[in-house]
């Protein structure tokens, strides 16, 4: 499945594509809210590897298969990985913990430090 709208033949085969793509794809975003409904939740191990226990791995890198990959692709989503790697570091460096090792206690640290922060955490 490709997640994009054309591809790049698409563009090039003269048949008047609608672009950008994003008026037809949810008309009715702005008067539901303009947020999502059914945010997707994003696990903590998708910022580590088991190939480097002190490495973190937001953003583009991250671990997701492709069909998840179509809704984390984008900046915002991105930011939250980013801010997650981030406390998950000040907690590995203050405690002198491996990222990828932590358990539960770990990982609600993080998430506390991200709701102090302004962080929404559920759906």
């Amino acid at each position: 499945m490709d997640i994009n709208a054309y591809s790049y033949a698409d563009m090039q085969s003269g048949t008047n594509p609608v672009w950008p793509v994003t008026g037809i794809l949810r008309p009715d975003w702005q008067s539901r809210g303009g947020n999502p409904v059914n945010p997707v939740y994003l696990p903590y191990r998708m910022l580590v590897t088991p190939r480097a226990e002190n490495l973190l791995v937001p953003g583009y890198a991250t671990g997701a298969c492709s069909l998840a990959w179509a809704e984390i692709r984008v900046i915002p989503n991105l930011c939250v990985l980013g801010d997650a790697a981030g406390a998950a570091a000040a907690r590995a460096v203050l405690f002198g913990e491996m990222p990828a090792r932590f358990g539960p206690e770990q990982i609600r640290w993080v998430q506390e430090t991200l709701r102090r922060a302004g962080a929404r955490l559920e759906k």
